[in-house]
């Protein structure tokens, strides 16, 4: 049984913004953190450093 709710327009576009804020708005410190590794070059670092432990593996 679902119970329907009814509010005004007003609300629902506070509703809609709340939800889009909330969905999308937490994403900002995982990309800072990617910005600053990818400038400071640790980003190329680390990668390196996987792909040489990926070919010591024998996993190529």
């Amino acid at each position: 049984m679902s119970t329907a709710v009814r509010a005004d327009a007003s609300t629902a576009v506070n509703s809609a913004s709340i939800r889009r804020t909330a969905d999308l708005g937490n994403a900002a410190l995982p990309q800072l953190v990617l910005a600053e590794l990818m400038d400071s070059g640790a980003l190329e670092r680390h990668l390196r450093l996987l792909r040489r432990r990926h070919v010591a593996a024998g996993t190529r």
